[in-house]
């Protein structure tokens, strides 16, 4: 089954681990303007942190992989009742190792790995969520060096680097705990419309939620190629197809894919 591990993802939260060796990684927008990883890992272990809460956007990045191993510092009672619901395993506190990196100032200090998350337990992989298309087939889109999105409060700049795709925060790189800019193979920018919740923070910031199903516009990144999509998914058990003008679907190049849930 594949590891699913909530990453937090301030200032202080950096470098984290565990991204750069996710297959898939979500990224969600957060209360307070901030922004939020789920990075699903399956074929290579590592370390894995800051871990921090479940949020209800989750639920819709969960259900696809079906029964994932999930990773999470805790939640809110109403959030907390939302994943007992869930098609997930818990690997929360309570239910697999954690320690604190005192490197790291509280609460961004609590890490683990995967193979503490994993422990025994065994079961189904997850379904494939993208197409892909073969070395030989060409590659769709408009050559592009660099893309620039906003999430939150925040400007995500990826940029093209003639192998893969660098995330900039801003002007600086975005560090990882192997090396000095997280990287990936494909960047998805996935329009999608946030609603409240009916929840806030300590602080009193809303927190939002994510409209994961139905229908809406993405930008895919894949080498060296900018293309416009559709994504449609009709149920949270589904998997979000993308799709070109033509209805047919977007073939990605092969590798290690970033999901940004932008603002529609």
């Amino acid at each position: 089954p594949a590891v699913v591990a909530k990453i937090d993802n301030p200032p202080r939260a950096r470098p984290q681990a565990g991204l750069i060796e996710a297959v898939l990684v979500y990224e969600e927008r957060g209360e307070g303007g901030t922004s939020r990883f789920a990075a699903v890992l399956h074929s290579t272990d590592a370390a894995v942190g800051p871990v921090r809460s479940f949020r209800s956007t989750d639920i819709g990045l969960v259900t696809s992989l079906e029964r994932p191993l999930l990773s999470w510092s805790g939640a809110n009672a109403v959030f907390a009742e939302l994943l007992r619901r869930q098609p997930v395993v818990d690997r929360g506190t309570s239910q697999a190792p954690y320690w604190r990196d005192r490197s790291r100032r509280a609460p961004h200090d609590l890490m683990t790995d995967t193979p503490s998350l994993r422990g025994d337990i065994t079961g189904a992989g997850p379904p494939p969520h993208f197409v892909y298309r073969s070395p030989d087939d060409p590659v769709a889109g408009v050559e592009q060096e660099r893309v620039d999105v906003r999430i939150g409060n925040q400007t995500i700049s990826w940029r093209w680097n003639g192998v893969q795709w660098e995330r900039w925060l801003g002007s600086s790189p975005h560090p990882s705990t192997v090396g000095p800019v997280l990287t990936t193979d494909i960047a998805v920018l996935q329009r999608a419309a946030y609603l409240p919740s009916g929840l806030v923070d300590g602080a009193g910031s809303v927190v939002p939620e994510a409209e994961l199903l139905g229908t809406g516009t993405a930008t895919i990144l894949t080498a060296g190629r900018v293309q416009e999509a559709t994504w449609t998914r009709p149920t949270l058990r589904s998997v979000t197809t993308f799709t070109d003008v033509e209805g047919e679907h977007v073939a990605l190049t092969p590798g290690r894919t970033w999901v940004v849930l932008v603002d529609a």
